[in-house]
């Protein structure tokens, strides 16, 4: 309620009535549908913040669940390797278990006469040995480009850093990266400056090709110039200007000759990211591919952990302690309490078709007095590693506990389900109990204004009586006084 501050015309001068005190208390009394009001919308905005959380722990609850009713919750796969630091092996939920053995392929080494399988990335160097200021001008003008990328303009006053400079400004596009090295050069016992163009991918099919276009005083084109190209129109360096040619990875997987264009490699195991990391001629790698155990139990947990903290929330937001005779924000609600019962129930359902389990309680997932569940780790494992199949249809399959309880989450989380209606609901009673309390308050306040008024003309026509007792009573004076001075001159 608006109320303002006191007001000395109608302390009560006049009257002696302490008329603010008087004001107060009518006020007081009058305001009691507001403090009702008020009290109601409280309660709703309490009951509106115990509900808002459950919306992630139903969210929670459901990402677990939908876990468990795919085949990743239940075929995770895990692969390990005889040897790390040859290479690295990831596995999907598709990979097939098994053993399977990698090595470089030697025929391809007979042939090429190399020392490793390993895809290579070009690297290409210039030969002269001439430039020994990386930033003197070259002289060359006109343009080139790599590896059908943007075309690099020269205008003859860059040097070698400069040039490199250019290239890497490009190389998002061209796939090259450029450097310049301090070379030693053994025949004259001398230090040069190269530019070193080096290829981001690997693989045969991404050599640099060069299109140079451009020329200086002496009539060399710049990669001729520099000693990469043996003509203008080549588009690949000279054997000499190539420190490491652009290679294919040559192995084979349980006997089968494979090739790829980078080190890491997908479906030369089905299911299975290889990446190479050293693979030579005498390497052989065993990777081993298994059910990842740790990671169903993680799933698993993952879903009893949601599932007690959501009917954990339930049963303290509907509790009642009789000793504070203090009540849970959602005491009573009926949709609460049936969602507890469901799941419940859902938790302790019989799934027939499951095979040899068909009760959680079988796994190890037990339900407790609170309604919370208990996970026996041991027992799970030991009924997982005995019948698979079995433990994931108790979940996954026909009838089986995921099912029911994604059908409680959807009723829930769906558009226009239990929350949102709920929300809505909630809105909708505050705003209108809001309003309601609103035009009460603004009543509220004219009544107090009035009240003020009243007693404020109170306390006027008080003061006006008592001024007009008191001339009266000073004529009165004068009159008795002036017929004792008449008696006295008598």
């Amino acid at each position: 309620m608006a109320t303002t501050g006191p007001d000395l015309g109608i302390l009560g001068i006049a009257s002696g009535l302490d008329t603010q005190s008087l004001i107060d208390k009518i006020m007081a009394f009058e305001s009691r549908p507001l403090s009702l009001l008020q009290g109601q919308i409280a309660q709703l905005k309490s009951q509106q913040n115990a509900w808002n959380p459950l919306r992630g722990l139903f969210q929670s609850l459901q990402d677990a669940v939908l876990a468990l009713t795919e085949d990743a919750g239940w075929q995770p796969q895990a692969a390990s390797v005889s040897d790390a630091t040859v290479l690295a092996a990831a596995a999907t939920p598709d990979a097939v278990p098994g053993v399977y053995t990698v090595q470089a392929d030697q025929a391809y080494l007979a042939q090429t006469g190399r020392t490793d399988p390993m895809a290579r990335a070009e690297i290409d160097t210039s030969t002269v040995t001439t430039i020994s200021d990386p930033n003197a001008p070259l002289g060359y003008t006109g343009s080139f480009s790599l590896n059908g990328g943007p075309a690099v303009t020269l205008d003859g006053t860059e040097g070698l850093a400069e040039i490199a400079a250019k290239i890497d400004d490009v190389s998002a596009a061209t796939g090259v990266r450029a450097s310049v090295v301090a070379v030693y050069d053994q025949a004259s016992n001398q230090t040069h400056e190269a530019l070193v163009l080096q290829s981001l991918k690997t693989g045969e099919a991404n050599g640099i090709r060069y299109a140079d276009a451009t020329t200086s005083a002496g009539g060399a084109s710049l990669f001729v110039g520099l000693g990469i190209l043996a003509s203008p129109t080549d588009d690949r360096a000279q054997a000499q200007a190539v420190v490491q040619a652009a290679q294919d990875a040559h192995f084979v997987v349980n006997g089968i000759p494979m090739v790829s264009d980078s080190n890491v490699v997908s479906g030369a195991i089905p299911g299975v990211t290889l990446t190479f990391k050293n693979l030579t001629a005498t390497s052989q790698v065993t990777v081993s591919l298994a059910t990842d155990v740790d990671q169903v139990v993680k799933n698993v947990k993952a879903f009893v952990d949601a599932f007690s903290k959501l009917v954990t929330t339930f049963s303290q937001d509907t509790s009642y302690d009789p000793a504070t005779k203090t009540a849970g924000p959602l005491l009573g609600n009926l949709d609460v309490l049936l969602a507890k019962s469901r799941l419940g129930a859902d938790v302790q359902s019989v799934v027939v078709g499951a095979g040899t389990y068909q009760t959680l309680a079988q796994v190890g997932i037990t339900q407790q007095r609170d309604g919370t569940l208990a996970f026996d780790e041991a027992a799970f494992r030991a009924a997982f590693e005995s019948d698979p199949a079995s433990v994931a249809a108790l979940f996954r399959g026909e009838g089986g506990v995921a099912q029911a309880i994604l059908a409680e989450t959807h009723r829930w989380l769906d558009a226009g389900g239990i929350l949102d209606s709920a929300d809505d609901s909630w809105d909708a009673r505050i705003q209108d109990l809001t309003e309601q309390a609103d035009r009460l308050n603004d009543f509220l306040a004219q009544r107090e204004a009035l009240l003020k008024t009243q007693f404020q003309a109170l306390e006027t026509a008080i003061s006006r009586m008592q001024n007009q007792a008191a001339t009266l009573s000073s004529l009165f004076a004068q009159l008795a006084a002036n017929q004792r001075a008449i008696s006295a001159n008598g």
